[in-house]
């Protein structure tokens, strides 16, 4: 059997697909001749015909995504991809670490996605979303075909779970086509019914509108039955089925939400085909409404968040980029001063209404003490007076003197009673649900008013503790108060967020890929043209950030001739969104009016 390739377009099958199914199936080592007729070997139908091969089968899949998207145990650059890259992109994370890409994305101006096989970036950033996104729905695939074509019963202990582990088959399908969607510019749709020796690279919009039906129909399925899951996801206790349906609902709205590269195709979604914002409605009203949470299992384990893991237990990892505690004190630099780092100065800490903005000094770039105790109570961002791991030469504006400190993640790095990365960790949460709802409420029906009762009765107020939007906020204060809150409630909770909210508000830096391309490797192997996207030369290019609403301006005098391009990234003066900071002005090229040095 021959390998036949088109532009694009790839006859027979692509070897990422079909090395997944290989692997899926018990008792294969991995991808041999195949066309050699192996008599011994299994086919699908006998390698899953019992009911507890197919739930073991399915179990590996959701392993197999979660720790691609959260990073599983053993190191490598599984560990990063691509949770920090994207924040980076956002201006939501910053460092000069270069290890595993991680300074790349920081870098300013934004370079261009060097998608090549000599580079290490794809290996680093892409691939490990890519094959492992692939190979999750290959497996769920293999649990649907056996359930809905073998017509097997998933009978284990005399329990019938057959449509349990049905809808977890389409949430987990659902969630890879939702992840491949909102990070690449395509990818494969790959359902039971796809024909593997005819497959093609379908637009994202076409991607994200298969990622949410597959959702919709396990929440019809949990809708439509009575189960309880305890598996597939280490949760800390068992997810009712009306809770799973809230669940597929919440993850169809994050995947509509965060699928538009524009604020055009966000203003009417037209980034998801077939789907519209009074569809997020719909979702978010039936979806989460309290917090939904995993148990972690150690840095040594299979279930782990390394990126809020090493966030709390090395400060110097992943620091908070200025943009968001800009947003929070509006006189803060949205950029480290250069002569500032240059000479190894430290900021003032920022002051703030906002109760999330800790006023707590820390020191070190080691775990916090067990002991620890940041003011005010509660607080999840702390300031830090070291800043020996950043280096000057690769970008003094990208230094930064805040880590995330959000009080449940902190036992996970101060080993004090949940040592290395074990502990309760939210996974699901209303405000993302509800802040959603509320952008959803603006966008479908322009009811701002609801959109305002909702974010007054958030985190707003109850975290935060601002005061509530006047009943005089209209559409443009409520919509940047629902970012505020994303931006400062959903750090570290849901990867990619900060990248996907700025992205769908055109608010990225000048040259920033506004998607990744498909990996280098994929793209040599089923013989397809390679290409990229990025860079401050090719803010004209579709799939490239122009610039021209970025979220802060050009450095002065520092402009090229396309006008909307600077040479050394962003600077200030930048206008806080009126109405979402406590105290919305305008910043200067450093901290004013003078503070007290800090202590």
């Amino acid at each position: 059997m021959n390998l036949s390739v088109t532009h694009g377009m790839v006859r027979w099958a692509t070897p990422v697909v079909i090395l997944a199914l290989v692997l899926a199936l018990p008792g294969c080592d991995g991808l041999a001749d195949l066309n050699v007729d192996n008599k011994n070997a299994p086919n699908r139908s006998e390698a899953l015909a019992r009911p507890q091969d197919v739930v073991s089968l399915l179990s590996g899949g959701y392993r197999t995504f979660y720790q691609s998207v959260y990073g599983g145990s053993g190191g490598g650059a599984a560990f990063y991809a691509p949770g920090p890259h994207l924040d980076a992109y956002a201006d939501a994370q910053t460092m000069t670490n270069a290890f595993a890409s991680l300074w790349t994305p920081s870098k300013e101006p934004k370079e261009r996605f060097q998608n090549s096989i000599s580079s290490n970036i794809p290996s680093n950033i892409t691939e490990p979303v890519w094959g492992p996104m692939n190979s999750a729905l290959s497996t769920a695939n293999d649990v649907i075909i056996q359930i809905e074509d073998e017509n097997l019963d998933i009978v284990i202990d005399g329990t019938d779970q057959t449509q349990r582990v049905l809808a977890a088959a389409y949430l987990l399908r659902g969630w890879a086509h939702g992840r491949l969607a909102n990070v690449f510019d395509k990818a494969y749709i790959l359902t039971k019914d796809s024909n593997l020796e005819d497959l093609q690279f379908q637009p994202y919009s076409a991607v994200a509108n298969q990622a949410v039906s597959d959702l919709q129909q396990a929440a019809t399925i949990a809708s439509n039955n009575d189960f309880t899951i305890t598996r597939f996801l280490p949760w800390t206790s068992g997810v009712s089925s009306s809770q799973f349906a809230e669940i597929a609902n919440t993850l169809s709205a994050r995947v509509a939400v965060s699928n538009s590269r524009t604020a055009s195709e966000n203003s009417d979604l037209s980034s998801v085909e077939g789907y519209a914002w009074s569809d997020v409605l719909t979702f978010t009203q039936n979806g989460v409404d309290e917090t939904i949470s995993l148990t972690l299992d150690g840095f040594v384990g299979e279930w782990i968040d390394s990126y809020q893991y090493l966030s709390v237990r090395v400060k110097w990892y992943y620091r908070v980029d200025n943009r968001l505690i800009n947003l929070m004190d509006a006189s803060y630099p949205v950029k480290y001063p250069t002569n500032e780092a240059q000479n190894g100065n430290l900021l003032p800490k920022a002051e703030s209404e906002d109760q999330r903005l800790c006023t707590t000094t820390t020191t070190g770039t080691g775990p916090p003490p067990p002991d620890a105790d940041y003011k005010p109570s509660g607080c999840y961002f702390a300031y830090v007076t070291d800043l020996s791991f950043y280096t000057v030469s690769r970008g003094p504006r990208l230094f930064s003197n805040y880590w995330w400190a959000r009080p449940f993640a902190l036992p996970q790095g101060s080993g004090s009673s949940t040592p290395f990365g074990a502990s309760s960790r939210p996974f699901f949460l209303p405000v993302e649900n509800n802040t959603m709802q509320a952008e959803a409420l603006i966008r479908a029906n322009g009811d701002v008013g609801g959109a305002r009762s909702m974010i007054n009765n958030g985190t707003r107020v109850e975290n935060g503790g601002l005061s509530p939007l006047s009943s005089s906020a209209g559409e443009d204060e409520v919509l940047n108060a629902i970012f505020y809150e994303r931006d400062l409630e959903l750090y570290r909770m849901v990867h990619g967020q900060s990248y996907f909210d700025l992205r769908r508000r055109s608010a990225m830096q000048a040259g920033t890929p506004l998607h990744l391309p498909v990996p280098a490797s994929e793209l040599q192997t089923v013989q397809a043209e390679n290409y990229t996207f990025g860079g401050t030369n090719f803010t004209s290019e579709s799939g490239t950030a122009s610039g021209d609403q970025a979220w802060c301006e050009p450095v002065n005098g520092n402009v090229t001739s396309t006008g909307n391009v600077s040479p050394n990234g962003c600077d200030g003066p930048y206008s806080v969104p009126s109405g979402s900071a406590p105290d919305a002005q305008t910043s200067a090229d450093g901290p004013t009016p003078p503070r007290a040095a800090t202590q």
